[in-house]
């Protein structure tokens, strides 16, 4: 055995990765590099400097406590009895003053360096610090209530990626702790400056570098995500510095404060434009991902009621019923030929209605899918555009295909939830006329006369089976409805005037090249931007197709009468191929960013 309390060389990986977690968390509360919890706490010094820094740090208003700092026993041990009582002196103490329960270790336990043990115990101390910085002062179930007020404030924050739990919700693998951090970040700090990309691994990488700069203790890193099933109290050590930071601590309004200062001594419009052409961006790549999205959402509805249709009728047109009736007539002489040859073709039908029901689940199962992952994307991506837009202006507005407007989908939704309803009533009808042929009884005697590989027999129990279980079954398709929407966050309606004011004075220059256009949305937005915000915003600007005249000495330049309304601009965005193949295609004439458009359109339903 070794000084960790496991077999030599083999400790576990979850002793392994808690260690590492929590000999940060103490080291980040006493400023310390201590390398092995197994040997640094040996003489108690070090528990007794860690409780003293938790008492410091408990508001005393919060707690019945009466509190006195420790003084060690030996400020400087040298044997192991000296040691010993300095360690025993310490359990007594948050045994007996602290009220923390102390039965499962001993003095022998962390002289010996069982670090099983050890980590044990620096866990009761983390949730009694815990406990005692979020006012939780009842004894016992101190860290349910801690992980339901922690796992209540991610969510509040991260309302699209939504958690459950601390160990698989925070996996790399299976979900998206970045973005659950990101939205965090974004709740309380305009984090778009940070250089973030599509990768998962690299996000958190910059995150995690992040929060450490603001000075949120680095407890965790990139490998505590990765596994499949992350160590749960490995992420709550970490979450519970970001909600201590966030929520508990003047270190974040310090620091805002700051920021605040730095920004106000920097050119703040410029600032502000960032925002309005970041925002401009997310409004319009959220519209048009709804008008796909739904318009797909559209089409599978139309083609589901169709099929629902075609279906029932198909069953309800089966010769089933006939040849049951004919099976039921001769079924008193199982060998004789008629018998034989109504059974053949019963088989056959058997066959087909056993494709029929797969096609039938498959289309509920496919509505289902609409219902609890399609809808609901459509719904927020609706809802970003309508509360994006509130943010400029009351009066912008996001118009789309009537066909298309989610309040319609959703009432044809629900008028494909009653035509199933309708559907599963018809196949109840046929289900009860299937078993009132008495098929089952009359055809007990012939079963036992088929082999065991019968090609009758799978068809017969698959329709059998699924009719009896159709008929037991509940339809469990509850109606949805759209909910409210309300918007939140800073007007952005002066930045945006002036954003539009400052870059409308270039569209008289009739602006032709691309580098020229960036250089123009560089000057007017920081360094901060990446290009490929600018590239996007450029891709959403209508392009006006332009002749150069040869009449005038100065070649002035002449608008085609047809160039605004006869282009769908929607379909060129993000297509800058085809916008060079335009304009080659176009001999003498060249494109302009028509930025007048633009905004006329960004305000009038979001025409672009």
């Amino acid at each position: 055995m070794s000084r960790l309390g496991f077999k030599k060389d083999e400790p576990p990986e979850w002793v392994q990765q808690q260690h590492k977690t929590m000999l940060k968390w103490v080291n980040s509360k006493l400023d310390t590099n201590l390398t092995d919890l197994s040997k640094d706490m040996s003489d108690g010094l070090i528990l007794i400097q860690l409780i003293n820094k938790i008492i410091t740090e408990i508001d005393i208003e919060r707690t019945d406590l009466k509190l006195y700092l420790l003084k060690p026993l030996y400020k400087n041990p040298k044997i192991g009895l000296q040691k010993m009582e300095n360690v025993n002196d310490f359990l007594e103490f948050i045994r007996i003053v602290l009220k923390i329960n102390t039965t499962s270790i001993s003095a022998d336990n962390i002289i010996e360096g069982n670090l099983k043990l050890i980590l044990g115990l620096i866990w009761t101390l983390f949730i009694f610090s815990t406990s005692n910085s979020i006012g939780i002062l009842n004894e016992g179930n101190s860290i349910i209530q801690i992980k339901d007020i922690l796992m209540n404030w991610v969510n509040k924050h991260s309302k699209l990626n939504q958690i459950s739990n601390f160990n698989r919700d925070w996996s790399i693998e299976i979900n998206s702790p970045d973005k659950i951090l990101k939205d965090i970040l974004k709740s309380y700090i305009p984090i778009d400056f940070l250089k973030l990309d599509d990768s998962k691994l690299s996000n958190l990488k910059t995150i995690l570098q992040f929060a450490e700069k603001l000075g949120i203790p680095r407890l965790a890193e990139i490998e505590d995500f990765q596994n499949l099933v992350p160590d749960e109290k490995c992420i709550l050590f970490y979450l519970i510095e970001w909600f201590k930071f966030f929520e508990l601590s003047n270190n974040f309004e310090t620091i805002m404060k700051n920021d605040e200062r730095r920004n106000n001594e920097c050119n703040e419009e410029l600032e502000y434009f960032d925002k309005t052409l970041l925002k401009i961006n997310d409004i319009l790549k959220s519209k048009f991902e709804y008008e796909t999205k739904s318009l797909r959402f559209s089409n599978k509805l139309i083609s589901i009621n169709s099929k629902y249709e075609n279906l029932v009728k198909q069953i309800n047109e089966t010769n089933v019923f006939t040849l049951l009736n004919n099976c039921d007539k001769v079924s008193q002489d199982l060998d004789s030929e008629e018998f034989k040859i109504s059974l053949s073709f019963l088989k056959d039908e058997l066959k087909c209605l056993s494709g029929k029901i797969d096609q039938f689940e498959e289309l509920n199962n496919t509505i289902n899918r609409l219902k609890v992952q399609d809808f609901k994307d459509l719904e927020h991506l609706d809802s970003a555009v309508h509360l994006n837009l509130k943010l400029f202006d009351e009066a912008f507005e996001f118009k789309i295909s009537k066909n298309l407007i989610l309040s319609n989908l959703l009432e044809r939704f629900n008028q494909t939830l009653d035509n199933q309803e309708s559907y599963h009533k018809k196949m109840d009808v046929f289900s009860k006329r299937f078993f009132e042929s008495q098929f089952n009884e009359r055809m007990e005697a012939y079963y036992k006369s088929l082999p065991e590989d019968s090609e009758l027999m799978p068809s017969v129990n698959k329709v059998t089976t699924y009719l009896k279980d159709f008929r037991i079954s509940k339809s469990n398709n509850i109606k949805i409805s759209v909910g409210e929407q309300s918007a939140e966050g800073e007007s952005l309606y002066p930045s945006y005037c002036s954003f539009k004011r400052n870059l409308l004075k270039f569209d008289d220059k009739l602006i032709t090249d691309d580098n020229e256009f960036r250089t123009i949305l560089e000057d007017m937005t920081t360094i901060n931007l990446s290009s490929k915000h600018l590239k996007m915003f450029m891709d959403f600007v209508p392009v006006k197709f332009v002749t150069i005249s040869p009449n005038d000495s100065d070649f002035s330049l002449s608008f085609d009468d047809d160039d605004d309304d006869s282009i769908d601009n929607s379909k060129l965005i993000f297509e800058g191929n085809r916008k060079k193949v335009g304009s080659q295609l176009s001999g003498n004439k060249d494109k302009v960013y028509d930025l007048q458009s633009f905004f006329i359109k960004f305000e009038n339903g979001l025409k672009i």
